[in-house]
Formats: C-alpha cells, structure tokens, sequence
C-alpha cells in the first residue's frame, strides 16, 4: 500500500519553479493523479509528493536537454 505525503501547492510551486497559479493551472488540465481538496469552494489542495518530485525530474531532464 502506497502511502501519501502531502504536499501543499505554495510547496510544489516552490519544488517546481513555477508560481502557485502555475500548479493550479496543473492541476486544472489533470497534471497530478493524487491529489486531496479540502472541502468548500475555497478549499485548498493537497498534492503527492512524490508525484511532485516525478514532476520535478522530469523539468529538470527537459530543461538539461535543451540546447544553450
């Protein structure tokens, strides 16, 4: 059983170099599988962070491919 360490977006943004409405909008076009939202309109996210990290690698691996 998979466990899950939650991660906040203001977090995330940090991890990913991106800002909190770059996550968002992540979030929106279905970026994250794993993800807890409080409840409300206003509720916050919750996201996985693993899958955070998975996000993060993979940023790191495209932006070392690209050319100078």
């Amino acid at each position: 059983m998979t466990t899950f360490d939650p991660m906040s977006v203001t977090m995330a943004a940090e991890r990913l170099g991106l800002s909190r409405r770059g996550v968002l909008s992540m979030i929106e076009r279905g970026k994250f599988e794993h993800i807890v939202k409080s409840p409300g309109i206003t509720g916050s996210y919750m996201l996985s962070a693993a899958e955070v990290e998975e996000h993060a690698a993979a940023r790191s691996a495209r932006n070392e491919a690209k050319p100078v």
